[in-house]
């Protein structure tokens, strides 16, 4: 639930707050969000990987490693077309009338990004046994809705408000994979 309020949080508040824009960030959003539901289909690979790993005293940083390389794959190719040409991108894919937020590309692919990168590490970290990943899922969240109000319904501060929180969130989560994985090891 934490990782799906996360996933569109964003979307929510600009669409209250900039409703005439809501149709171009949505989107945005889609286009970006492809990632997070990608993240999501390896996680089915990672989190049984990982609690058999468990099982076994060991730790499962190298099926950790191949996921997000996986995942690097599409999220690269997107990042590289928000960068180069947002607005070629969002016609070919939604129409030319949808292209009014191309300048948020960017920063919420990279936001999606690292939530791709978070969904992963909670998995793993669930898989493990970890139950505190959940308190940092949830502060995030806590802290996304005040920082998304704040860009006041613009997109391309949402989107950068969010890439804000979502970098935070998955650094906080990688170290807690760090953390757990130095702790498997002195076991």
């Amino acid at each position: 639930m934490l990782l799906g309020l996360l996933q569109n949080v964003d979307v929510l508040v600009q669409g209250r707050l900039a409703p005439q824009l809501s149709g171009s960030y949505a989107a945005v959003s889609v286009a970006s969000k492809v990632l997070v539901l990608a993240a999501v289909v390896l996680a089915g690979f990672l989190l049984p990987e990982a609690a058999d790993r468990r099982h076994l005293g060991q730790h499962a940083l190298h099926q950790l490693g191949a996921t997000i390389a996986i995942l690097l794959v599409p999220a690269v190719g997107l990042l590289t077309a928000a960068f180069l040409a947002p607005d070629t991108l969002l016609a070919l894919a939604f129409g030319p009338r949808f292209t009014d937020a191309s300048g948020a590309l960017l920063p919420l692919a990279a936001a999606m990004t690292c939530l791709g990168a978070t969904v992963l590490f909670t998995h793993y970290l669930l898989a493990l046994g970890e139950r505190g990943v959940l308190l940092a899922l949830g502060l995030a969240a806590a802290v996304a809705l005040p920082l998304l109000v704040w860009a006041d319904g613009s997109p391309t501060a949402t989107a950068r408000a969010d890439l804000a929180c979502q970098a935070a969130l998955a650094v906080v989560t990688g170290l807690s994979v760090l953390a757990a994985a130095r702790r498997t090891a002195r076991a």
